[in-house]
């Protein structure tokens, strides 16, 4: 009797544990008939072959599965976009660029590899610090911005000099940059030798509480805008070490009243620049004390790049 209870207890257990699996496969088999009875329950996907049905699961799991890990990287990059360029035309980007038509050619502000485009989409949608743009500062470090992406930062540039972060731009220095501002954060000194080349912008005409304008010993191509004679407070004028080319601007550069230190020498800048001229007259009528420009010769049959009657040094051609 002993024995056959112990037969059957060990009977009823194996029944117990064959219930258990069978249970478990059916669960098992239930579950993986519902996470795929969007597909499974299809008229189409029942057509292939059991084998061809997997692969056709295994491709669509990874497909979700990538679209899904792009969304994530460029949600985590970027911000919330949508493929419709949603950050490129939000509203605060639309107000900003019909502000700046007064202060950009419009045409530059709808190409977006031009350096005013780029400074629109920095300021309006990735800009952290989102500076009102009603307030009179906001054209100060619109223009900083247009400056960096003429002189081609940060491609070329040798250090950022926090340009661009997300701090007032009084701070937007590192051993040069934005030296110096007044007491009310405007800015009064930009000092840049950089590694800079491309162009300077002509928006560089309002930062008019500039008193120095360093950029010299970098590579900046282009010719000098008029615009410059706009800075009316400027003080000192570094453009000289550039590729720097055209004529003087002498009628903007005359308009410069406390001007007192002109340096555009070791470029390739031509023209006459005679007495009567308004910068020969800033010595007279104005502060000027310093003129230097490509002015001298090695060769005596050779001209100057540059003829002038009234600078006060001529680096040689």
């Amino acid at each position: 009797m002993l024995n056959y209870a112990l037969v059957l207890d060990s009977k009823k257990e194996s029944l117990s544990t064959s219930k258990k699996r069978t249970t478990t496969v059916f669960d098992k088999s239930k579950s993986q008939e519902n996470s795929c009875s969007f597909l499974c329950n299809s008229s189409v996907y029942n057509i292939f072959p059991d084998k061809s049905k997997v692969l056709i699961t295994l491709a669509l799991l990874f497909l979700i599965t990538a679209t899904l890990f792009f969304h994530h990287n460029i949600i985590s990059r970027f911000g919330k976009v949508s493929f419709e360029h949603e950050i490129h035309y939000s509203e605060r980007f639309l107000v900003i660029k019909e502000i700046l038509k007064n202060y950009s050619n419009v045409d530059s502000l709808e190409d977006e590899r031009s350096p005013q485009y780029k400074a629109l989409d920095w300021i309006a949608n990735r800009d952290m610090y989102q500076i009102d743009p009603m307030l009179p500062l906001f054209i100060q470090r619109y223009t900083l911005a247009v400056l960096y992406y003429s002189t081609n930062g940060p491609i070329t540039w040798k250090a950022s000099k926090n340009f661009l972060s997300p701090i007032h731009e009084c701070n937007w220095q590192n051993n040069g940059g934005v030296r110096k501002c007044d007491d009310d954060g405007r800015v009064t000194d930009v000092s840049l030798w950089n590694g800079l080349t491309g162009i300077i912008p002509t928006e560089i005409g309002y930062l008019t509480s500039l008193t120095t304008l360093y950029l010299s010993r970098n590579e900046i191509a282009g010719t000098i805008p008029s615009e410059v004679g706009r800075l009316s407070n400027l003080e000192y004028l570094g453009l000289s070490n550039n590729k720097l080319s055209g004529t003087v601007p002498e009628e903007s550069l005359g308009n410069l009243k406390k001007i007192q230190f002109l340096m555009i020498g070791k470029n390739d800048l031509t023209g006459t620049i005679r007495k009567i001229s308004p910068i020969c007259r800033l010595f007279k009528d104005a502060l000027l004390q310093k003129f230097i420009s490509d002015c001298g010769t090695i060769v005596d049959w050779r001209p100057p790049e540059i003829s002038c009657f009234c600078c006060t040094r001529c680096l040689l051609a």
